[in-house]
Order: structure tokens, then C-alpha cells, then sequence
């Protein structure tokens, strides 16, 4: 941009709100950000010996261009500044406790939803509108999770697009996110190589007076194309140092037909213990860690669902991950599934203390009481598109332009043609 003034004020103003948005969700012990979309660890600019998802040389760099303290430490990350800004950059003011101060912090046009609750534990929830071509992954309520350093929730990537289609398929579909699958198809349609039909669409709300330490709703319409039109809400909320999260699965139209439902985790690849009675994996921490262990607990409110565990399965394809291009690792994989005509409830519960829940209410769970702490009220989950404390950045699902009513229309019959959505009008 050298000589073109007004393509570097442009450039310098957008750069403070990349800054935030990259340090309110960054792992200060590893600079390592959720494995977000199509990451397919290209790193067109090495500027250090650090590991492509390793972004501290990058928001180093980035304050220091408009003039903010240095977020992290010297360390082999400055050798960007040095190469950028030359050696004075080394001597620039640096954060005294970066990153980005503990709290809730919302981006409402990214559809990130993150739970900060101190510097070296966040959660963040996926729930935005799709509003681009690019990058596409069947990813709506998908929550990644970091806790000291290690991803413990993690998103799987990208692995390869040009080996086989199913493990591509896996890797940028439904099946490899933290998120529930309906119909055991994608959220979306998926269409050739990079590309999906029938984009989801997302709304997002915090519940009214809900008494805990942080709490957000949010719902998507991917699967109201099936048969008995069904709706996904999920809930992530937290207590203390122990997250919740609640999912509710229901056909919005009367007689659906059974469906297969599941809830999918990928979790790190730690050592574990996995007790089928109680349906909890239990996560050995690294050595040195605060806590010792971390407790995933899953649940149904359909006895018939069965929980399980995989990892590095190739066929079906499941318990992976992929930071760079072509290479995957282990992931530890947790689902429970089953077949169902109605609502269905999933409850997840993710702290380092062994957790037990109770739902009340009947037909279907009107509050959740974890352990003997005050019940958290799950009403706000009934009712499609309620905004509960209405707030700017509550995104209701956006109608269709006349152009994708038409080619809405248009996918439908195709769909229905072949048998995947009712008959055809």
C-alpha cells in the first residue's frame, strides 16, 4: 500500500477490530484460535519459526501498527515485528496481562458467542446466518472449548479436499462438529467440492433474569427441510467452572416421521476413561495442570439413545483433527444417538468435578437442576425465535430475497424428486 494514503487509513481502520476479535477468543499459552471453517493451515507470509496456527506473531504485529501495547511477551513470535517494523518494534510497550480482559464478548456478524471467564479458559459458541460462499462448513451451534491450553472441545478442520469424498465430506459437514445431527445429513446441502445449498440461517438470544454466570440461546433452520420440519436450540451456559450445554431437537410439524438424532463431541485427544454407566468420559490433564482432570457427561431424555465413544475411525469416518493441510491426528469422539418422532433433550455437562443433572417438567423439561445449585430454566428453549432480553446484536432469521425464494423452490422439488424432502408439488 506504499504511496496509496487512503488504502492505508482504510487498512489501519478495520485493523482495531480484527485485533479484538482475534485476542477476545486467542489461547495465550499456545496463540492457537478455534479451528474455525475451511482451515487448511496456509500460511502465505513466514515471517518466524513458529507453527502456522500459532497467531501470536500476527496480532503482535497487528497492534503494534496502530500503535497498541504488544499483547504477549518476547518470545520467537517478534521475529514478525522485527521483519514488519523493524528492531525498534522489540522495544514497544507490551500488555501487562494480555490477552483480551476476561468477560462475554459478541460478534454478532461473525456469529461468535464467547464465554470468557479468565484468560486461560474460554468457550465459544458458533451461531451465525451464512452469509458468504466461501469458506462454507455445516457448523451452526458448534461450541470449541479451551481450558489451560489445551482445545478440549475442538472443530476437526480441513484435512484434505482431494482424497477420498467421504473424509472430505466428514470434515466440512455436521458430522465432524460439536453440534447435533439430524436425518444423519449435513445442516446443509451439500454441493460439489467447496460449495453448499439451502445456507442456514441462525437466531440468538440471552434468556430473561437466568441467574448464572453466563447463558446464550441459539437456533438454527438447517433442518427444518426434512420431514416434520426440525428445529435445533441449543443452550450453552455455565456455573462456576463448569459448562452446560442443553440441546433440544423437535419437529415443528405434527407426525414426523422417526428420525435419527444424534449429539456428536470431538474432544482432545487425552488420556481417558470412559464409564457407560454413567455415560461420563473422564480427560486426563497434562501434567502441572490446575486441574487434574475434566469431566464430559452426556445424557438423553430418550432411554433408547446410546452413548459411545471413537477415535481415528476411517470407516465410518469419525475422531480426527487437522490443523494443517493433508495431516490429521487422533481425536477423542463422543456421541450419543438413537431414532425419534418427537422432542428429543441432550444435556452435556463439561467442568473438572464428576456432575449429576436432573430435568423437571413434563411433557418436556421445563428447568435443569446440575448437582444441588439453584435450577436453570430452560422455557426460553421452547418457543422458536424467542429473543428473551432483546438486545442489538439478537439476529432474527433474515427472509429470503424474491432470488432465493426462487431457487429455494427450486431446490425443494429437486430434493423431492428424489425422495430426499416429501413428495414434490
Amino acid at each position: 500500500v506504499h504511496g496509496d494514503a487512503e488504502l492505508e487509513a482504510a487498512i489501519r481502520r478495520r485493523i482495531p477490530a480484527s485485533l479484538a476479535l482475534f485476542m477476545a477468543h486467542v489461547d495465550p499459552e499456545t496463540g492457537r484460535l478455534p479451528n474455525w471453517g475451511a482451515n487448511d493451515g496456509a500460511l502465505i507470509g513466514v515471517w518466524t519459526e513458529c507453527e502456522p496456527e500459532d497467531f501470536r506473531p500476527l496480532l503482535n504485529a497487528l497492534a503494534h501498527a496502530v500503535d497498541r501495547p504488544l499483547p504477549f511477551p518476547p518470545g520467537p513470535w517478534d521475529e514478525e515485528l522485527l521483519w514488519l517494523h523493524g528492531p525498534g518494534a522489540l522495544d514497544a510497550d507490551r500488555s501487562p496481562d494480555p490477552p483480551r480482559e476476561p468477560g462475554d464478548h459478541r460478534f454478532w456478524q461473525q456469529g461468535l458467542w464467547i464465554d470468557r471467564p479468565s484468560r486461560s479458559r474460554f468457550a465459544v459458541l458458533r451461531a451465525g446466518t451464512i452469509r458468504s460462499r466461501y469458506g462454507q462448513q455445516a457448523d451452526q451451534l458448534h461450541v470449541d472449548l479451551f481450558v489451560d491450553g489445551i482445545n478440549l472441545a475442538l472443530d476437526a478442520g480441513s484435512f484434505n479436499y482431494n482424497k477420498r469424498p467421504e473424509d472430505h465430506n466428514w470434515f466440512r459437514g455436521t458430522r465432524s462438529h460439536n453440534t447435533v445431527l439430524v436425518g444423519d445429513v449435513d445442516q446443509m446441502v451439500p454441493h460439489r467440492t467447496f460449495k453448499y445449498l439451502h445456507w442456514t440461517r441462525t437466531a440468538s438470544w440471552e434468556p430473561r433474569g437466568h441467574g448464572l454466570d453466563y447463558a446464550r440461546i441459539a437456533a438454527h433452520d438447517g433442518y427444518l427441510r426434512l420431514p416434520g420440519a426440525w428445529l435445533h436450540t441449543r443452550m450453552l451456559a455455565r456455573r462456576g467452572s463448569t459448562w452446560c450445554v442443553v440441546d433440544r431437537v423437535a419437529p415443528t410439524e405434527p407426525a414426523a416421521p422417526p428420525t435419527d438424532v444424534a449429539l456428536h463431541w470431538q474432544l482432545a485427544d487425552l488420556a481417558h476413561a470412559w464409564d457407560e454407566d454413567t455415560s461420563t468420559l473422564s480427560l486426563e490433564m497434562p501434567k502441572g495442570a490446575p486441574d487434574p482432570r475434566w469431566n464430559v457427561v452426556v445424557g438423553c431424555t430418550d432411554p433408547t439413545f446410546h452413548a459411545s465413544t471413537a477415535r481415528a475411525s476411517l470407516d465410518p469416518v469419525d475422531g480426527w483433527h487437522s490443523r494443517t493441510y493433508n495431516h490429521r491426528d487422533p481425536a477423542l469422539a463422543l456421541s450419543s444417538a438413537g431414532t425419534a418422532a418427537g422432542p428429543v433433550w441432550f444435556v452435556t455437562l463439561i467442568g473438572p468435578e464428576p456432575a449429576s443433572y436432573r430435568l423437571e417438567g413434563e411433557p418436556e423439561p421445563r428447568s435443569l437442576i446440575v448437582d444441588d445449585h439453584p435450577p436453570i430454566d430452560l422455557g426460553a428453549m421452547h418457543t422458536p425465535g424467542y429473543p428473551g432480553e432483546k438486545t442489538d446484536d439478537w439476529i432474527p432469521p433474515s427472509p429470503l430475497s424474491p432470488t432465493q425464494e426462487s431457487l429455494k423452490r427450486g431446490l425443494d422439488v429437486g430434493l423431492a424428486s428424489v425422495g430426499l424432502l416429501g413428495a414434490a408439488p
